[in-house]
């Protein structure tokens, strides 16, 4: 018997608590191909490569073709369980493997007798209508013919007649019934523009004639106008489920991480001195609190949202201890958590209220002088890009500090409040490699992967209270080289000219920002960037009808310059009272 299997079958004989995380390879014996190998799907010759079919963009904007795909060949309904599912099944009657975690969606592990299986896909055996909800099983839409008909089709057609419909209006509060006629469209739907801006007037029955909006809303209108519109002005919303979503997650972690953040203020203790024990027993008692109020019954009715729980705390942990060692190395001082913020931006009448929340503000005294940094965390991957803060698309952090600055300012008065940094810290547990590692390695390795992302003052004196360790930091984005500078290829710093130039220059885009939405700017633009493009994560995909594949749908492209022009471009952006506004060049594909 091989090794690796003697020592596998003996930690399955001698175990009780197992896991099965399983994916294509479980099912090939069945006749299902995989994705990768060499007869897999994705080594199938189509129209488009499999791996974009079975994407979700793919499947809002060509959905005839993703069904094509979807019945004749990702639904086995002939395939039938083999001697993995069932050796599962029949351990999980014994007691001894817990759950089945399968990216299948083949339904298989039920078919063998698995009751608890984790489905992370989804199954091909549930099929709901996205209009009515309706539900069809695998056999009616393997047999049935024809394409699904998306919603574009239909909103399409009426973004056509837009323009016509935006010019009826009702007057006579007295009329009791009111008929509504659509001009007949004289040409086809060809996908090109129709409306760019609606009126004033329709921007203030939408508002109230009072335009209140996030940090987050700014950067939707600066990645398309459209989306922007749709979701704040319209209010468009995707069908709730009833289900705990990453958005979800991400506000109970948050939540968790105040709540113990809190706790240890209150109580007068280190952050980098509290015991791992003490430590893990707050993150527990937080997230249990929470959970019980928010969505309790949700999070409760799984094992899926179980597992997320215990996620939940081992995150939650894993980002109060690095809040320790960060503030370990250094001497600035957490200074308030969660700070609400309101801030008005636009000239004339029609001011827009921009509101937003500040994880977590630090500060460090030095006599007159107050340092202040921002910290923002994130559940996904960020960092701060100052090209998008540019564009407008990336200002979250600017603002903040602004706002930051100010309450600084408030609760020390004639203090220097001087910025210090801007920062992103992304939420997670990384798993590094240790093989011949000491455990101090280990823990080094790890604060690497937790570092905080986003740009240091170059002022030395400031870089140094917030990182006193030396060399290449493990905790801010600067390295050091032997005279004491910053290491440029490896450090992201701004002097305090720069920072301050760069607050105003997103204070005078905020304006701008604002004064093109009270305008009715509802222009279909999304950007491109690389690879990414904002309609990857947009949900309105299939009311835009945005596809590069048809006439008169290009991406803008963010023009890149080097860091001597764009903070040329940045200081002629903003003249000395503030009011001048460079947009920025941007190109279409």
């Amino acid at each position: 018997m091989n090794e690796k299997i003697r020592q596998l079958k003996e930690i399955i004989d001698g175990t009780d608590n197992l896991v099965f995380f399983g994916g294509a390879g479980v099912s090939t014996e069945s006749g299902i191909p995989d994705f990768r190998s060499t007869d897999g799907l994705y080594s199938m010759k189509y129209d488009y490569p499999p791996e974009t079919i079975v994407s979700h963009t793919f499947f809002m904007r060509r959905n005839k073709e993703f069904y094509e795909f979807y019945k004749d060949k990702m639904m086995a309904l002939d395939a039938k369980p083999n001697a993995a599912h069932y050796k599962l099944a029949e351990w999980e009657k014994q007691g001894k493997c817990r759950a089945v975690i399968t990216q299948n969606i083949d339904g298989l592990h039920q078919m063998a007798g698995s009751k608890n299986v984790l489905e992370l896909h989804g199954s091909i055996h549930r099929n709901y209508c996205m209009s009515c909800g309706k539900f069809f099983d695998a056999a009616y839409v393997k047999n049935s013919e024809g394409a699904a008909l998306m919603p574009s089709y239909i909103i399409r057609s009426m973004r056509k007649m837009f323009s016509h419909c935006l010019k009826l209006s009702y007057k006579d509060t007295a009329q009791q019934n009111s008929y509504v006629t659509i001009p007949r469209a004289t040409n086809s739907f060809d996908n090109t523009e129709i409306v760019a801006n609606v009126d004033e007037d329709i921007i203030d029955s939408l508002t109230g004639g009072r335009l209140v909006g996030s940090v987050t809303s700014f950067e939707n209108f600066a990645e398309c106008p459209l989306r922007y519109y749709l979701r704040y002005g319209v209010d468009l919303k995707e069908r709730e489920e009833f289900t705990f979503s990453p958005v979800n997650f991400g506000v109970v972690l948050h939540a968790v991480i105040r709540e113990v953040c809190d706790e240890i203020k209150k109580n007068g203790e280190s952050y980098y001195l509290i015991s791992e024990e003490k430590r893990r027993e707050m993150v527990k008692r937080s997230v249990a609190a929470i959970t019980d109020i928010y969505q309790n019954s949700i999070l409760k009715d799984s094992s899926r949202n179980s597992f997320m729980i215990k996620r939940m705390e081992d995150l939650a942990d894993r980002t109060v201890w690095a809040m320790g060692e960060q503030l370990k190395c250094g001497d600035f001082v957490p200074f308030v958590f969660e700070h609400k913020f309101n801030m008005e931006v636009g000239d004339g009448d029609r001011k827009q209220l921009m509101s937003g929340t500040i994880d977590r503000v630090d500060i460090c005294e030095n006599g007159t002088d107050v340092y202040v940094r921002i910290i923002d965390y994130k559940t996904g991957k960020k960092d701060f890009n100052i090209v998008k803060t540019y564009y407008g698309i990336d200002i979250q952090l600017m603002v903040y500090m602004e706002a930051a600055m100010k309450l600084v300012a408030k609760m020390r008065p004639g203090k220097n409040v001087i910025p210090a940094g801007v920062f992103y810290y992304n939420i997670s547990d990384p798993i590094v490699s240790a093989t011949t590692e000491s455990a101090e390695e280990i823990e080094d390795k790890i604060k690497g992967e937790l570092r905080l992302k986003g740009m240091v003052n170059s002022d030395k004196d400031i870089a140094e209270k917030m990182d006193n360790t030396g060399g290449t930091s493990l905790n801010i984005p600067v390295s050091r080289k032997a005279d004491g500078g910053f290491d440029s290829r490896r450090s992201k710093v701004m002097n305090t000219e720069q920072f301050n130039m760069l607050g105003r220059f997103v204070d005078v885009r905020a304006v701008d920002t604002a004064d093109r939405i009270a305008g009715g700017d509802i222009r279909r633009s999304p950007y491109k960037d690389g690879q990414f493009s904002s309609c990857d994560r947009c949900p309105y995909g299939a009311v835009c009808g945005f596809s590069v594949d048809l006439p008169g749908c290009n991406y803008r492209k963010l023009k890149k310059f080097d860091d001597e022009v764009l903070w040329n471009n940045i200081k002629e952006g903003v003249d000395e009272n503030g009011k001048k506004m460079d947009t920025g060049a941007e190109e279409r594909d």
